[in-house]
């Protein structure tokens, strides 16, 4: 046997101080947006790097959530949003703030369909891939909206190209109006687990969109006034804001 009597003593590795390199590569890549794992990164388990993942093991999604993922990504699975068994169409990943993909390179099918989207390829080694594709903000201001039933939302947000209009379930008290080349950017001013906020100065009258899942027991306030939450994009939010800061 061998002892280390040598001072100082080496650290004793783990792997939450110590990330593998595809870990670091992921969290430099996907840079606060979220990722979709192709069978090379268990969900959830990105949480502890502060990689935000769209797929989840966890018995307590929103059935919309579930849905859509299902519909987008063919997995057989009806709990938990994971093993992806296609690549889900740009609408929905953009919808979803998924502008990183990493992939198993043992899944030679689904490496096929990347490479045919001829997506940027920003790191490899023999065992995995990641790729970058368009994305929309996480967080955006829209006054561009269509209402329409929660089947065609559904449809819509997997089948249209990516885009700021909104599908809206229920008609929100602002008029739709078309969304203008400069648009104002939405800032993140705290988020945690339970509670986040955002500040807007919106030039005129609309909503913001979160891609957050749309789950039952959250609340929202616009200025210290309660607003509703509306189902946007069939799985998501969007809440009502009036001109000026918000």
């Amino acid at each position: 046997s061998y002892r280390n009597t040598a001072y100082p003593r080496q650290k004793r590795w783990g792997i939450w101080n110590n990330p593998p390199k595809i870990v670091r590569a992921l969290k430099r890549s996907a840079a606060g947006q979220r990722v979709l794992e192709l069978g090379a990164f268990e969900p959830n388990s990105g949480s502890a790097f502060e990689i935000f993942q769209i797929s989840s093991q966890m018995a307590f999604n929103s059935p919309r959530i579930q849905q859509l993922y299902r519909q987008a990504t063919g997995t057989t699975h009806w709990l938990f949003l994971r093993e992806a068994r296609r690549i889900p169409s740009a609408g929905f990943l953009a919808r979803a703030n998924v502008a990183t993909i990493l992939l198993n390179r043992n899944v030679p099918e689904l490496a096929e369909a990347l490479e045919a989207r001829r997506l940027r390829k920003v790191f490899e080694d023999p065992w995995f891939a990641i790729y970058k594709q368009p994305a929309l903000p996480r967080y955006f201001f829209s006054s561009d909206y269509r209402v329409v039933t929660a089947t065609e939302a559904l449809e819509r947000t997997i089948a249209s190209r990516p885009s700021k209009r909104l599908m809206l379930e229920t008609a929100p008290t602002v008029e739709s109006r078309p969304n203008r080349p400069q648009q104002p950017e939405v800032t993140t001013e705290r988020f945690a687990i339970n509670d986040f906020v955002l500040s807007v100065d919106a030039p005129r009258p609309g909503l913001v969109y979160m891609s957050e899942s749309d789950m039952p027991g959250w609340s929202a306030t616009v200025n210290g006034q309660p607003r509703a939450i509306l189902p946007a994009n069939y799985a998501f939010r969007a809440v009502e804001v009036g001109r000026g800061l918000n």
